[in-house]
């Protein structure tokens, strides 16, 4: 049932928040916030239907290609006055 709750809530917040921004020749960059790293992984990981190929593996960071395509990705560790502690998704569509 976990399962089912994490992978609805994903989709929820893939419809939500992810927002994309002029990408040129290359395909547009995907964003959106997440409580923790494993989420924001996980949320590039089921949003594009592709495995991680992680090249930077750190407690902050976590980029690297997309299997399928090739594209960059990243999940990056933000902190705010105003919004606290998130990590930012990014990848190319």
């Amino acid at each position: 049932m976990k399962v089912v709750v994490l992978a609805v809530g994903l989709v929820v917040l893939w419809l939500v928040f992810f927002s994309s921004s002029e990408g040129g020749d290359e395909g547009e960059w995907r964003s959106a916030q997440f409580p923790s790293m494993s989420a924001c992984l996980e949320a590039v990981r089921t949003v594009t239907g592709s495995d991680l190929n992680i090249a930077t593996d750190k407690p902050d960071r976590v980029s690297g290609r997309l299997s399928q395509t090739n594209q960059p990705f990243m999940c990056t560790k933000k902190e705010t006055g105003s919004l606290g502690t998130f990590y930012e998704a990014m990848f190319r569509e």
